[in-house]
């Protein structure tokens, strides 16, 4: 990403574990308390085992590592309700650490969610990895593409509306915006069926790390809901949620 530095990240890593606290609040995904606790000893663990060897291991080899446990780590605490600036601080870490690792595709979505806007910017325009057309609408939205993607299957309703808000947002045409929110978030929900709120060990994130990104894109622009369905709400709460932590990356 040329933002932080292995060495720096790791710093940053090292800093926010110390400080990481048991979530107290409501939980916001089912069957969560069940594995609370076992799964944030195990987790914390994993990562300070890493943080103990990175010196000796290859960097680009401990990222990867650190990648999953980050994006399970930081899909705990958003289930288990943690504080909006405290998980998404680890959407944060996630970012970072994906963006040493040349996944700029992936440490935008994450760098969305934690609203680390200085840090979407400093990041570069061209990059040599494959992009399905909701990462295409995010890249855009983001101001890493000029032109918005195209789409061969016309009659695909979602893909109508991921192209819908590649129009909507940098239009602040926030009634279309709500719009392709909505049947994106219905989509998926009928998609996953009655398991979308549900915690899952080993299955994380638990959300959907692109929709979610785009409400926050959403949200950045100005963007507050509407008339948009409660489920549609919690299932976008990720994004859509109020309550960023103060950036790693700070304007100028």
């Amino acid at each position: 990403m040329g933002v932080l530095t292995f060495k720096s990240f790791l710093s940053h890593l090292e800093r926010e574990l110390r400080e990481l606290t048991r979530p107290e609040g409501p939980p916001r995904r089912v069957d969560v308390t069940d594995y609370l606790d076992e799964q944030l000893t195990s987790i914390k663990r994993e990562i300070s085992e890493l943080l103990e060897h990175a010196e000796e291991q290859n960097e680009k080899q401990t990222l990867q590592y650190l990648e999953d446990y980050l994006i399970d780590l930081m899909s705990l605490l958003y289930s288990a309700g943690s504080p909006h600036e405290v998980w998404r601080r680890w959407a944060a870490l996630v970012s970072f650490g994906q963006g040493l690792l040349n996944k700029h595709y992936s440490a935008a979505i994450y760098a969305a969610l934690a609203g680390e806007w200085t840090a979407i910017s400093l990041m570069p325009t061209t990059t040599t990895e494959d992009a399905d057309l909701q990462t295409e609408v995010i890249w855009h939205l983001l101001g890493k593409s000029p032109s918005v993607p195209e789409v061969e299957d016309q009659d695909d309703p979602e893909a109508r509306a991921w192209l819908r808000l590649a129009r909507s947002i940098p239009q602040a045409d926030h009634k279309q915006t709500e719009a392709a929110l909505k049947a994106i978030s219905r989509f998926w929900m009928e998609e996953l069926g009655d398991t979308w709120d549900h915690y899952e060990v080993d299955a994380y994130p638990a959300f959907h790390a692109p929709a979610c990104a785009a409400a926050a894109i959403a949200r950045h622009h100005g963007y507050t809901p509407m008339k948009l369905p409660p489920a549609s709400y919690r299932f976008l709460e990720p994004g859509l949620a109020a309550g960023d932590p103060r950036p790693l990356i700070p304007s100028e």
